[in-house]
């Protein structure tokens, strides 16, 4: 079993326990599409019972994802005695151009 999903049974961040069997199911799709991420293929890959509706009403509900992403980065890489620089880019959509304005 990948390691996120290993460490994604002890996060506190999806209380409900289907949100997170939802979300285990979703991460692995995505593990397994090779090509682009959608709506269609995520329901394709998935395993029964995640529908492209249910897919949706998963993702128009409101998620702890900064508690989550918190649980990610402490246990995987904070140290007692280290400094830290933590940086995030969030572009998900590819430039249309080959030339970025200004």
């Amino acid at each position: 079993m990948p390691p996120i999903i290993t460490l994604l049974y002890g996060l506190q961040a999806c209380q409900n326990r289907l949100e997170r069997l939802h979300l285990l199911n979703i991460i692995r799709a995505m593990l397994c599409i090779s090509g682009r991420i959608s709506g269609v293929n995520l329901s394709r890959w998935s395993e029964v019972g995640m529908s492209r509706r249910t897919l949706q009403r998963w993702m128009q509900r409101v998620h702890p994802w900064a508690s989550l992403l918190w649980g990610v980065i402490a246990s995987h890489l904070l140290k007692p005695d280290g400094i830290y620089l933590l940086a995030a880019d969030d572009v998900v959509i590819a430039k249309s151009g080959k030339v970025t304005h200004g």
